[in-house]
């Protein structure tokens, strides 16, 4: 069994982990598997660099614009924006964030029981549509 497993020390389990992504991408990108990325915040987005699509809500979003992200080019096909009750945006990938317009989707209005989860919702069912 590998050290990451039972081992005492937490730095060396994210090495370890680290070691794998790249050849990880690497094996995704030949066989053309779609990747779709919830970003982390407080990151770069640079590190999500040939995601099919990167589902950001509205706040992380605007955290990537004043980062600076809107020199840069979205780092993926595609960009969904959740708008919460007011829907969700859709940019195109390889675009400089605030520079393009979006296609917006309107939701349709509710009274929600519990919003838990309606991000991840957005991304399963985007995942479904790819397979």
């Amino acid at each position: 069994m590998h050290e990451w497993v039972d081992g005492p020390d937490p730095s060396g389990d994210l090495r370890f982990l680290q070691s794998l992504l790249q050849p990880l991408r690497e094996i995704i990108g030949l066989a053309k598997v779609p990747v779709l990325v919830d970003p982390a915040r407080g990151v770069s987005w640079e590190r999500y660099s040939g995601a099919t699509v990167i589902k950001a809500n509205e706040s992380e979003t605007r955290e990537a614009l004043e980062r600076g992200a809107d020199d840069a080019p979205i780092p993926a096909d595609w960009l969904v924006t959740t708008l919460g009750e007011r829907g969700m945006e859709l940019s195109m990938g390889h675009s400089r964030l605030g520079r393009y317009g979006a296609k917006q989707f309107p939701a349709e209005p509710i009274d929600p029981v519990d919003v838990t989860g309606a991000g991840d919702m957005v991304l399963a069912t985007i995942g479904v549509c790819l397979a």
